[in-house]
């Protein structure tokens, strides 16, 4: 059921709602809960790739269904701009298991967000 009819509200009036409310709640928990993971942490996400999904040198993912960049938007966040601009805190290139190839870490995510190599 819609959110329109279950709460007797217009379509603008609830994506008001929704964006002061996810606004307030990101002003309020994103400096504690979503703080940027240093080195070591990443390396940690890293093992956890190749220990659960048998991926190596995997740092994280980036979903296409909550980041849109058919605007730039992702090359414009905190984020896209520091991996953009090589200065996320990743750890060094490591070599492939069973391999003599070097690759650097990586974020897996839909085609769309092909942005550097």
């Amino acid at each position: 059921m819609s959110l329109q009819y279950l709460y007797k509200l217009s379509q603008p009036s609830i994506s008001r709602i929704i964006k002061e409310t996810c606004g307030a709640l990101w002003d309020a928990l994103a400096v504690e809960f979503l703080k940027l993971p240093a080195e070591q942490q990443w390396e940690r996400i890293a093992e956890d790739f190749v220990t659960l999904r048998d991926f190596p040198n995997c740092v994280g993912c980036i979903d296409g269904k909550h980041v849109e960049n058919t605007a730039g938007v992702f090359e414009i966040t905190a984020f896209g701009q520091m991996l953009l601009g090589k200065t996320l805190p990743l750890p060094c290139p490591k070599i492939l298991p069973d391999t003599n190839v070097t690759a650097p870490h990586v974020f897996l995510g839909m085609y769309m967000y092909y942005v550097s190599r």
